[in-house]
């Protein structure tokens, strides 16, 4: 399997906190660098049409640029929670989500409640986030995304989002990048797992 690619400064304001991550990471993974990501203020509702297509427009352009990549995609995006750091980290592959599940509560040096404020979410399209099933609700939760569904659906490459919530502004503390590397690693294992559980399914069939 290919290394992963790391995907940063889709927002502008989040590039620092990607740059002095994918130094932490070294060669370990690849990288796709946006320098001129988008605003990462929420749109009001009259701005909402617009700023989805602003947002199409640029993981379209991301596409393009990922060729015939086979690898895993890591999004990172950070968010703000002055209450204490967190993370999310969200994909629509639910094997990818369990195989994390398992790695997060077998990690021996992470503590219950430190891993308790990583919450893996499905993503799902607008259509399904509104009329799915009961049952699928209480599986896991789940989230929909103005990422087109082309990129984080598509058929060569798994794609991972991880969004680390600071507790201040700005490009955050070495022990957040830390915190964030550790996630991004956590990913690329679950994702090799991932490939290795479909390729041996696929010689047995």
């Amino acid at each position: 399997m290919e290394k992963p690619l790391l995907l940063i400064g889709v927002h502008r304001d989040e590039l620092a906190f990607g740059d002095r991550l994918t130094g932490l990471l070294g060669d370990r993974c690849d990288v796709l660098r946006v320098d001129k990501g988008l605003e990462n203020a929420n749109p009001t509702p009259d701005d909402e049409f617009q700023y989805r297509i602003r947002h199409a427009e640029m993981y379209q352009q991301v596409l393009q640029q990922l060729h015939r990549r086979t690898g895993p995609v890591i999004d990172i995006h950070t968010g703000l929670n002055e209450s204490g750091r967190c993370a999310d980290i969200y994909c629509h592959s639910e094997d990818f989500l369990s195989c994390l599940d398992h790695a997060l509560a077998d990690r021996a040096h992470g503590s219950a409640a430190q891993d308790a404020d990583i919450r893996r979410l499905k993503i799902v399209s607008h259509e399904t986030n509104g009329s799915r099933a009961p049952a699928d609700q209480e599986l896991r939760p789940v989230v929909w995304t103005y990422i087109p569904e082309i990129v984080w659906r598509n058929p060569r490459f798994l794609y991972v989002g991880i969004e680390v919530f600071l507790t201040a502004p700005g490009a955050g503390r070495q022990e957040d990048h830390a915190y964030a590397r550790d996630l991004v690693l956590l990913c690329a294992g679950c994702a090799v797992q991932r490939e290795d559980r479909a390729q041996f399914h696929d010689a047995r069939s």
